[in-house]
């Protein structure tokens, strides 16, 4: 009898696990319960037809810090360019001189919130424009990423709560007789998870 009750309860068990499967219904004559959920004996199970709705299923992304080329003089007459990379190294060419004071050089960064086991694609324009508070505009540009080059892709293996820092680095193009003055802008930025 005992053997009998075991297997009775294990083949309600696995009649109500075929259900989730197959995604049926199944009404209880004892009590109604939601569609999606069924429920046995200190056991809850959802059905997968609204697994969905607990998981995040969209990606966000918020600029926690902006591109900064920082402070530079131009010493002579053939301009250059300077780059700032995703790590926040910065380089320079030509007649470019880099001083290390106030505003200091950075990459942007974007704080993602992506659900785990997501590939993230990501998309730029090639350049973007600065315009001087004095006149005077200068082409950057755009990437390389911690994450590669335009049109890159990586997967998420995180926790969907966890928030992955995505940095970008960028060159900026200064001719030789670049306007002084503070220069700013703005670039898209598109994020796509599958």
């Amino acid at each position: 009898m005992n053997a009998l009750n075991t297997y009775y309860k294990i083949t309600k068990l696995l009649i109500l696990a075929t259900a989730l499967i197959f995604n049926i219904d199944i009404p209880s004559a004892q009590n109604i319960v939601p569609p999606g959920v069924f429920e046995i004996p200190h056991i809850r199970v959802i059905s997968t037809r609204n697994v969905a709705a607990l998981f995040q299923q969209t990606i966000t992304a918020t600029q926690t810090q902006s591109i900064n080329f920082g402070t530079y003089c131009v010493n002579g007459n053939t301009g250059g360019t300077i780059t700032i990379g995703w790590d926040g190294s910065r380089t320079s060419t030509g007649n470019i001189v880099l001083l290390n004071i106030a505003p200091m050089a950075q990459p942007a960064i974007f704080e993602l919130r992506v659900p785990a086991g997501r590939t993230v694609s990501f998309t730029y324009p090639p350049t973007g424009t600065l315009t001087g508070n004095g006149g005077g505009l200068l082409v950057f540009d755009i990437g390389p990423t911690e994450h590669g080059i335009n049109g890159s892709t990586f997967t998420v293996n995180s926790d969907p709560n966890f928030l992955i820092p995505f940095k970008v680095g960028g060159t900026l193009h200064i001719p030789a007789y670049a306007i002084q003055g503070i220069y700013s802008g703005n670039f898209d930025i598109s994020f796509n998870a599958e």
